[in-house]
């Protein structure tokens, strides 16, 4: 009886683990969409989402992250830093 019991607990700790990692896990980041604009990254951005738009700036006109960072942190209303 005592093996069973320490079988399921075993198994119980297992499925809380699995379960726990699972929701902890990041969510995956929504594509860029066909017909993406400034405005949609603005919001984005505003939104708390700024890596994603960042993403989706450097998409969008083929920049590079300093660029993007720059653009982003002006269509924020941001001070873009000097480094």
């Amino acid at each position: 009886m005592t093996t069973f019991l320490a079988c399921a607990g075993v198994l119980l700790v297992f499925l809380l683990l699995g379960y726990t990692v699972q929701r902890l896990a990041p969510a995956e980041e929504p594509d860029m969409p066909e017909y993406c604009t400034d405005d949609d990254i603005r919001r984005l951005a505003l939104s708390g989402k700024r890596m994603l738009a960042l993403k989706w700036y450097r998409q969008l006109h083929a920049t590079d992250v300093k660029t993007a960072m720059t653009a982003v942190k002006a269509m924020t209303g941001r001070v873009a830093s000097g480094h």
